[in-house]
């Protein structure tokens, strides 16, 4: 984010003879935790308890400027942007989130504030039933965190697997918020139960992925399980590392993504000389080379008996020469969600401040006003690719597609399709299938041979509220596993995974 400031701050056409600045503030991926950050910068908004008051001589107080917060960027997790959305709404606080895929959130009624860069669960979902159908699978079961980010997945999996056809839930397991000791071996157990479902989708966080990784692994089943992962687990290596074997062939999705021209140069450049401005960098030194800083540093526990002193940092160290780096993948959203706002504000400025500089209208910017022109934004975007919003009330910015592939106009999830839009080639809708199947032998497994007369991994769903789309398989050499998916509809609004 901070890189992406100095990328606007440093364009003499984005926001002209103005600075763009920040409050950063971390959420600890607690959405209780971040009510509370978000009500501390939004308290200033608030009249003064009591009254403005008066000094004794009966003048007015004199107090403080309020910050002139004109905009939220975040959060990660789905279940702390709805939080904080809820928040910033009351107070007409424009919100642009590079990470909250939780089709919750494109309710436009109860997020009417809130934005987004990437797309929502609904389309991942259909990604990875488009995966489970290309291996042949008829019978898996899927695995949740609680909360909206993974009860929503899981929830558009199932959907969209009733609507594909072929495909039977064994059973739907939900992971605790709080899990209780022993709760992961208790959900291997589960799992176990339908034995011959070895296909698990998860939508869950890194945390309870790892978890679910460590039990498999104490049970003694590694390899017994064939994992999709939705994006939390995408290409990190944190939920896997030294689980290689239990997740060993696992299949991970993740939203399309492209690496940010210069940003590794200026990321390895960072020192504890040139980068005091971020509060979180010690933290990240003494983690990222495994040393202790002697001052400043974050709280270290006393390391038990028998083990291994901790080294001293020198500060001589470098990223990526001292320690392992590769970019991470959320860097290109980040920046778009930051460069979103940027070209809102300077467009709200152009027509409230005709004359240039900071006037009146502007200090600070009507919220409701600035969204309408976050809406309207149109720039290239770090992935290469232009990126633009043309409905007020669509809450997702994404992608333009090449030339020959330009994007209509989009609309809000929610809104219907117009009557023009008809599903192509008629025929009615297939039965449901049940979310869960009695027996196995129900269920029969798409034909191999079937599946590669269709392209592969192509495939139809009907949908009566959407048009007809397709989804294709990109199969790469990568050595995470990753599986991306482009989806691209027939007819009007186009995603990319």
């Amino acid at each position: 984010m901070l890189y992406a400031l100095d990328r606007v701050n440093g364009d003499p056409r984005v926001l002209p003879n103005l600075t763009l600045g920040a409050r950063i503030l971390d959420t600890c991926s607690r959405d209780t935790y971040a009510l509370e950050q978000a009500l501390s910068f939004v308290r200033s908004l608030l009249p003064p308890e009591g009254g403005e008051g008066s000094c004794p001589d009966g003048s007015a107080p004199r107090r403080p400027p309020p910050e002139r917060l004109v905009g939220v960027i975040g959060a990660s997790a789905s279940s702390v942007s709805i939080m904080v959305a809820n928040v910033l709404r009351l107070f007409a606080i424009p919100q642009i989130s590079y990470a909250s895929t939780a089709p919750e959130l494109s309710d436009p009624g109860r997020y009417e504030f809130f934005s987004r860069v990437v797309p929502p669960d609904s389309y991942q979902a259909q990604a990875m039933v488009a995966v489970v159908r290309a291996l042949g699978w008829s019978y898996v079961s899927t695995l949740a965190s609680e909360g909206n980010y993974g009860e929503s997945g899981v929830e558009a999996f199932v959907q969209s697997s009733r609507e594909a056809g072929g495909l039977c839930i064994a059973q739907s397991i939900k992971i605790p918020r709080e899990p209780k000791p022993g709760e992961f071996a208790k959900v291997i157990g589960r799992l176990m139960e339908t034995s011959t479902a070895r296909g698990v989708v998860l939508f869950a966080n890194e945390d309870d992925i790892r978890h679910v990784l460590e039990a498999a692994t104490l049970a003694n089943l590694s390899g017994h399980f064939s994992w999709v992962g939705s994006d939390s687990w995408g290409a990190k290596m944190a939920p896997v590392q030294g689980l290689e074997e239990a997740a060993s062939g696992a299949i991970t999705i993740l939203p399309k993504r492209a690496s940010v021209p210069g940003f590794d140069e200026y990321f390895t450049s960072r020192s504890l000389e040139n980068n005091r401005r971020n509060l979180w960098f010690h933290e990240f030194w003494e983690d990222d080379f495994n040393c202790r800083l002697p001052h400043g540093g974050a709280p270290h526990a006393e390391p038990g008996a028998g083990a291994a002193p901790v080294r001293k940092c020198t500060g001589r160290e470098r990223i990526g020469r001292d320690s392992p780096y590769e970019q991470e993948g959320k860097v290109q959203f980040v920046i778009d969600a930051v460069l979103a706002m940027a070209h809102g504000l300077h467009s709200l400025l152009g027509e409230a401040c005709p004359g240039g500089g900071l006037c009146a209208h502007m200090d600070p910017p009507d919220g409701r006003r600035l969204l309408t022109h976050i809406r309207r934004v149109a720039f290239n975007g770090t992935g290469g690719t232009g990126i633009r919003s043309q409905c007020r009330r669509r809450s997702q910015l994404l992608p333009q597609l090449p030339l020959q592939q330009r994007l209509p106009e989009l609309r809000h999830p929610r809104e219907p399709e117009p009557q023009q839009h008809r599903i192509s080639g008629g025929g009615s809708a297939p039965a449901p299938l049940r979310s869960r199947c009695q027996f196995h032998s129900r269920c029969r497994p798409q034909s191999r041979s079937r599946f590669e007369s269709r392209s592969r991994s192509r495939f139809q769903s009907w949908s009566q509220s959407r048009p007809q789309f397709q989804a294709q398989s990109q199969f790469k050499t990568q050595s995470r596993s990753l599986f991306q998916f482009r989806l691209r509809f027939q007819s009007r609004s186009r995603s990319q995974f």
